[in-house]
């Protein structure tokens, strides 16, 4: 999407490069838009925090040594991706069967905290693998 409208709003919610890093943002905003439009039931914000976080993080979890033994193969990349929907939307359907905890405030902000991250980490990445960009070699936003 970057590719085809490149400016600072889909550079925000699209990844930019083909690092790691930046195909998380597929993962996060997928999990986090798919919690919002799911109808409401207990523990709704908690959900839509938990989801895409941990959706993040444990797709990570088992990527990284996946790629430093194989390196890069989409078929891993593509199929990690589809099991860790499928473990999140499990993940989200306990959540909801859990008695209603009364947080609404924090699981927002901390959603407008990571967007923020994303944000930054696009226009000011880290020089590691995981914002190495291997196709156009280089990190971040690349011409």
């Amino acid at each position: 999407m970057y590719d085809w409208f490149p400016c600072v709003l889909t550079s925000i919610f699209f990844p930019v490069n083909e690092s790691i890093w930046e195909h998380m943002k597929i993962i996060f905003y997928c999990l986090f838009i798919g919690s919002v439009l799911e109808k409401k039931g207990n523990n709704y914000y908690l959900n839509i925090l938990v989801k895409p976080l941990v959706g993040v993080l444990f797709y990570l979890i088992i990527f990284i040594p996946l790629y430093l033994i194989f390196g890069e193969s989409m078929f891993i990349s593509l199929s990690l991706m589809l099991f860790t929907y499928i473990i999140m939307e499990l993940l989200g359907i306990k959540i909801s069967k859990q008695e209603e905890l009364n947080i609404k405030a924090l699981p927002i902000i901390i959603i407008i905290l990571i967007s923020i991250l994303f944000s930054i980490l696009t226009f000011y990445p880290l020089h590691n693998f995981l914002f190495f960009d291997s196709v156009k070699l280089g990190y971040g936003i690349l011409k």
